[in-house]
């Protein structure tokens, strides 16, 4: 690797860097809100809570991941790069984005009791990672060319579910859990290339 694409690399490593702060600084402020909001905190609020903070914890470790391959790009040592950028971008993207997107839904469901607010927050929700997905702007894709879809599929499905779960208060830690066994699945299998 020449000096020219060494400092592009360090480049896009410190623009997402700084983006996965930014998006780990959002998540820290809307924790801070909810749980300024409620005295006591019923299940249906811990789980949008919960995700909130493991989507946090996503964005702040992909980042130090992602800033540490600089030094494997200044001592060319490409392989290590490539791993560590890999789950780096998939500890954000499933973790950080995935976690993140689907609780806000789940959070306005406990704030307002406003049926039009709930609908049109999880419409744009499922709307929103709908066009992410299937336009190919997702790491999905990339990550699992052959099922790719199959899993954009039961992300939107499993928010739907939890929303509906939520909002009836009909197994909806049970769900979550399994959403949660299923994000941990794809963050781990993503970057294997033995698993692709």
């Amino acid at each position: 690797m020449n000096d020219s694409e060494k400092s592009q690399h360090l480049d896009l490593i410190s623009i997402d860097v700084g983006l996965l702060s930014f998006m780990t600084a959002v998540t820290i402020f809307i924790n801070g809100l909810l749980l300024t909001r409620f005295d006591s905190y019923d299940t249906l609020i811990k789980v949008p809570i919960s995700f909130l903070i493991l989507s946090m914890l996503g964005f702040l470790f992909s980042s130090l991941i992602i800033a540490n391959t600089g030094e494997n790009i200044i001592d060319n040592k490409v392989n290590e790069n490539k791993k560590h950028l890999l789950y780096g971008y998939a500890i954000s993207e499933y973790i950080g984005v995935y976690l993140f997107v689907l609780s806000i839904p789940l959070a306005v469901n406990v704030i307002t009791s406003d049926l039009y607010l709930r609908i049109v927050t999880i419409l744009g929700t499922l709307f929103g990672l709908s066009v992410y997905q299937f336009m190919g702007f997702s790491i999905l894709e990339r990550h699992f060319p052959k099922t790719h879809k199959i899993f954009a599929i039961l992300v939107i499905l499993f928010g739907l579910i939890l929303f509906t779960t939520q909002l009836c208060n009909f197994y909806f830690i049970e769900f979550s859990v399994i959403f949660l066994v299923f994000i941990l699945f794809i963050t781990y299998l993503g970057p294997r290339k033995d698993f692709q």
